[in-house]
């Protein structure tokens, strides 16, 4: 304890050692990746062995929120690896992760080995743990945090608006009761909540991206590790579905809602029926749970304190777990719909604009591809020319102020088309990067002193599930019969290795070995420029390979090792035919109409027994249970679905629980022959599904625009190509072909690039069709890469869904202050937010929280006094923040540093972190027994009144005033050491902190009261209620017992239904409330109860609860279950 001058105040100092933890931020990440202090903590001063370290790197995974900043390790000739897996070693990118700044302004002052931060230290080292209870020390923690920033923070409307999304997207105190591992970590939650902090004012798609990797919501709603049907088979398990947890709560509880939405939040009716149209149905459910397969926690790591349950960082992708299948959309579409064809993507994509390059270091392996060594640095790479190759040059970036050194940028996007033409390059033209491949995985910028890599990563695009004129490919071995055979499309790049045979031996099986004539370790080639390399190489494409081996004429280091192969790492082209084939389901419910697909080899080699070559993937084959949903073009009821209708059609063959049948694909089929017949924007993209790239990507003078066709409005531009340009404009708007691309803005403003084409899938005998399936994972490689490109391009489905706006609106309404808002107010909010403008607020841009806060908090209808008098307008204030703005009104204090607010456990119906369920504290659409739900209104935080906790937060509010913050008395402010409680009224000896509020004029009760009543009910205290207060406080005021007078006022106040609720009170009689018609006495009877069993999130309580068979009107509930199930 020690006076301090400046304030003439006593002060007290706590000497406390802290724990180092050094800033590590996307935008400056620790050099060395944290090896410094890694080696500081291990347990062997002497030799410094890391592998009894106490602290691991701190290197984060590369991720959406960090990979532009990421760099170069080049301050120390050592560092670690972010997956804490490999060896240190000079070239290591380093990143760093949002948030995770110093604890010190001066560093220097924690340096040394006993203040390394360590993720997996024994509990307690290094910290107090007077905080909380023996059992659980740290849990607490990240409610303090929330506490002193809700009251103290200079950022309140951010706050504000934070607490606000945290209450529609939680994640609560379930995650604290299943294991005290998970609970302690506080920066894991804390990250969690920053999510909503720091996009308050940003934009919600990137909230919605990242609460959807976040490792604790993958834990809050059990999606983390969640496996694909395929795997689950493929492992011995019984053929368990994703779970739908997290599909299910994303659509209704945190984006769209369960009925599709007007902009002025009406919910929208069926025509014909009147009934609500449900904005999604169980067959939606399971296509986006598919989605939520294959994300899992990063490994631990250093500088951050959490688990693999509950990090700093974001979601990984584990592609085996993934489901790589076509999943339809909510718009009668499929997810991928809008992105080019992969086989539209211009030749050469990964020297055009648009394209995106990912440093490695010096590890030659890529991140986002599926790749069969770690080691691949140590094989044959492809090399750019440091003297005229353009690439080079854009990956280099050197810096002319230093001698023309590489500055090798952690993330390269290309901005234009590189100069690779023999007429004005002639250098580049002749590269082998240029003339010798199709396509890049990795390239090595330099060789020495250290080697550098690169990772091309394809712009996202999608493969029609269905094609003509399939080629087998195979991976492994077949020699000892282990081969996996799929059908590929031939005309796509990039999908399989050359295999190439001896010219004199390419069909006998016994004989011929595959080999690969690669340029590049991992070169995947489509089928004609395979044919191209084995006719260069004097071979041919094979047709039954017996082995494969790998040959290289263009290098001497080897293409790939026998591990590889063995390993099944990827697959190689045949010259053998195959078919995909589609399966038709014979179930009923949910999957009925249903569709999977097959992969036939039509082709048997000479000497080669009949069926050598069936064993295709498991993705594929006749026994395959991977149904989705598509899209008929005609009645799917007419599909056959039993054995006998399936084996009446001379195409068809029919297998336990489907029928297989051969298909013709339509890949070219003209949708709009005129611009005459498009008569809007909204029809167009509803109509023609795939997308296409920017004109501009492809070779100047390919595409020429012939602008708008005079559609102004509806069409942005319309492009086709040159070579079938007409001799006028208008001639050309009326003749349009397959290759046409429209250009045209949403009425979100977004720009969609359209082809006018579609692709359908006849099955053959049977006069059906269906629109063909789309999807965006290949099924051959199964790259993470196109992974999260799936989940994002989920992300916008929702975000730009018609319900969405309008859904986040009354929810965020509600939140500031009207439970039941305006039509008119619904339609400014909404629109606010789709525009992404209000005023001078926003960037222009659809979801812009500014703009969308500053039309709800500025609108008329929110700032109009006049209707506080209506009493379906306001709504009753939600428990916390009845708790922190009563303290921050008050001026309440804590004795800092020795004690901090702690909101902890307060039993008040809210709790910072602590909503029991994953529906929140309360629902939006609570309608409460008696006059309110009568009226047809709601009240959703009257969903958090019982006796109980409004006793508890009445309590808790007097108890603040008299006794001070403290959990004594009845107060609801824990306390971090228990001082004894005081029992004297203004007596703040043992108390935390207390309300240090004064008013201006403390002699005069009426100044007193006035400015009680604007900072605590905004000056709505009623005439009645004043007078009442006024009487009581003036008893001991009129004695001069000022203090107590200002205490009697604010508990008076508190209790007063102005504070409690945002309308002006109207009294409706003088008389009391009195109950009549119970008396007399009761026998003591058996009776009946009504007993409930709450799930509170986190299960997909559809799986565990099983309807009975026999339920009102005859229906059978068990046996729909049973069929939406599969059982």
């Amino acid at each position: 304890k020690t006076f301090h001058a400046a304030t003439q105040q006593d002060e007290y100092l706590l000497f406390s050692p802290k724990l180092y933890v050094p800033e590590n931020t996307p935008e400056n990440p620790l050099p060395d990746g944290g090896k410094v202090l890694r080696d500081l903590s291990a347990d062997d001063e002497a030799t410094v062995d890391t592998t009894y370290a106490r602290t691991k790197c701190s290197n984060a995974p590369r991720n959406f929120l960090n990979e532009q900043h990421c760099r170069l390790s080049t301050t120390v000739s050592d560092a670690c690896s972010a997956n804490q897996q490999e060896a240190d070693g000079p070239g290591v990118v380093v990143c760093g992760s949002v948030g995770e700044v110093s604890n010190s302004a001066d560093d220097a002052a924690f340096g040394g080995r006993n203040h390394a931060f360590s993720s997996i230290s024994e509990i307690g080292t290094g910290f107090d743990r007077n905080t909380g209870t023996s059992s659980d020390p740290f849990i607490p923690y990240k409610n303090t945090i929330w506490a002193n920033i809700a009251l103290m923070g200079p950022d309140q409307l951010r706050q504000r608006v934070a607490w606000a999304l945290y209450q529609i997207i939680p994640i609560g105190s379930e995650l604290t009761t299943e294991t005290l591992e998970t609970a302690q970590y506080v920066e894991g939650w804390t990250q969690y909540y920053d999510i909503f902090v720091r996009n308050a004012f940003g934009n919600f798609r990137d909230v919605l991206k990242q609460i959807a990797y976040n490792p604790a919501m993958a834990r809050w709603l059990s999606f983390k590790d969640n496996k694909s049907l395929q795997y689950d088979l493929d492992n011995g398990g019984p053929g368990a579905y994703p779970d739908e947890n997290f599909a299910r709560e994303i659509m209704q509880l945190f984006s769209i809602g369960i009925y599709q939405l007007g902009t002025n939040g009406a919910i929208e009716l069926d025509r014909d029926t009147g009934a609500p149209l449900m904005s999604y149905d169980t067959a939606d459910l399971m296509s986006f749970s598919r989605v939520w397969t294959g994300l899992t926690p990063n490994a631990v790591r250093g500088n951050a304190h959490g688990t693999e349950d509950i990090s700093v960082d974001p979601l990984a992708i584990n592609p085996e777990y993934r489901d790589v299948f076509p999943k339809s959309d909510l718009e009668g579409g499929y997810l991928g719909d809008g992105y080019p064809l992969c086989a539209d993507l211009p030749d050469r994509m990964q020297f055009r604009k648009g394209a995106v390059y990912r440093l490695l270091g010096s590890r030659g392996s890529p991140e986002l591809q599926k790749e069969g060594s770690s080691t691949a640095d140590a094989l044959l790479q492809m090399v750019l020319d440091s003297t005229s190759s353009p690439l080079y040059n854009a990956l280099c970036q050197p810096d002319t102020n230093n001698g023309g050194v590489c500055t090798f940028p952690g993330y390269v996007e290309l901005t234009q088309n590189l100069d690779y033409s023999s007429s004005s390059n002639t250098a580049a033209s002749s590269l082998p990067e240029f003339v010798a491949v199709e396509t890049l995985r990795t390239v090595q910028v330099q060789s020495t002193p250290i080697p550098i890599y690169y990772e091309y990563v394809q712009p996202p695009c999608v493969e029609t599930h269905f094609f003509n004129g399939g080629k087998k490919v195979i991976a492994g071995l077949n020699a000892d019969d282990s081969d996996v055979f799929m059908c590929a499309n031939p005309i796509l790049s990039g999908v399989a290795a050359p295999g190439c045979c001896s010219t004199t031996a390419s069909t006998t099986a016994d004989t011929t070995a595959l080999g690969s004539n690669c340029v590049y370790y991992g070169e995947r080639l489509s089928y004609q420029a395979t044919v191209d390399r084995c006719s260069g190489a004097s071979s041919s494409i094979c047709t039954n390979p017996q082995s494969i081996r790998w040959e290289t004429p263009y290098a001497t280091a080897d293409c790939s090792t026998p591990s590889d192969v063995q390993g099944k790492t990827w697959y190689s082209w045949t010259a053998t035919d195959c078919q995909t084939k589609v399966k038709l389901s014979y179930r009923e419910g949910v999957e009925a109409s249903q569709v999977a697909r097959v992969d036939d080899d039509t082709t048997t080699a000479t000497g080669v027994s009949t069926g050598y070559y069936t064993n295709s993937s498991s993705l594929v084959r006749s026994d395959t249970m991977n149904f989705y949903k598509v899209h008929w073009m005609g009645q799917s009821e007419t599909a056959p679905n039993t054995t006998t209708a399936c084996d009446a059609i001379s195409t068809c063959t029919s297998t336990v629980d489907g029928c297989i049948c051969d298909v013709n694909i339509n890949d070219h089929a003209l949708y709009y022959s005129s611009v005459d017949q498009i008569v809007s924007t909204e029809s167009l993209l509803a109509s023609v599904f795939l997308g296409a790239v920017d004109a501009d990507v492809y070779d100047a003078g390919l595409y020429t625009s012939i602008g708008d066709c005079n559609k102004i409005g509806i069409l942005d531009d319309v492009a086709v190509l040159t070579s079938t340009l007409s001799t006028t404009t208008t001639t050309s708007c009326t003749s349009l072909d397959v290759n046409t691309i429209f250009t045209v803005t949403d009425n979100f403003g977004v720009t969609h690039r359209r082809k006018n084409v579609q692709s359908t899938v006849e099955i053959l005998n049977t006069g059906l069709s269906f629109r063909n399936p789309v999807h965006m994972i290949s099924m051959l490689d199964r790259d993470e890469r196109d992974m999260h490109y799936e989940v994002d391009a989920l992300l916008d489905h929702l975000f730009y869904y018609k319900s969405h706006a309008p859904f986040l609106a009354l929810r965020m309404i509600q939140r500031f202050g009207i439970s039941n808002p305006s039509p008119g107010l619904m339609t400014r909010v909404t629109t606010a937010y789709t525009t992404g403008m209000y005023g001078n607020f926003g960037s222009g841009k659809y979801g812009d929280l500014a703009a969308f806060m500053a039309c709800l908090l500025l609108d008329t209808e929110s700032r109009s006094t006049v209707l506080d008098a209506d009493p379906s307008h306001g709504q009753i204030r939600e428990p916390m923040l009845k708790v922190t703005s009563y303290i921050r009104s008050m001026e309440g204090r804590y004795k800092i540093p020795l004690n901090w607010a702690k909101f902890y456990d307060m039993d008040i119906g809210q709790d910072s972190y602590g909503t029991d369920s994953v529906f929140s504290f309360f629902l939006p659409e609570n309608e409460p027994a008696g006059i309110i739900g009568d009226s047809g209104l709601v009240s959703p935080e009257a969903g958090a009144l019982s006796g109980s906790l409004i006793s508890n937060l009445l309590e808790g509010l007097l108890a603040l005033s008299k006794f001070g913050l403290t959990n004594c008395n009845k107060g609801i402010v824990s306390n971090y050491a228990y001082n004894g409680c005081d029992t004297v009224e203004g007596n703040y000896g043992k108390s935390e902190g207390q309300l240090e509020f004064t008013p201006s004029n403390i002699q005069n009760i009426d100044t007193m009261l006035d400015e009680f009543s604007l900072l605590l009910t905004a000056g709505r205290l009623g005439a009645a209620n004043r007078a009442i207060i006024k009487s009581v406080v003036n008893d001991v005021h009129q004695y001069g017992h000022y203090n107590k007078a200002v205490r009697i006022a604010q508990q008076l106040i508190a209790m007063t239904p102005e504070y409690h609720a945002t309308n002006l009170v109207r009294r409706e009689s003088v008389e009391a409330r009195s109950m009549t018609g119970n008396e007399g006495n009761y026998d003591e009877t058996d009776y009946k109860a009504v007993v409930y069993w709450l799930f509170k999130g986190g299960m997909d309580s559809f799986n565990l609860i099983v309807p009975l068979d026999h339920c009102e009107n005859g229906k059978d509930m068990f046996a729909e279950y049973t069929r939406a199930r599969n059982y």
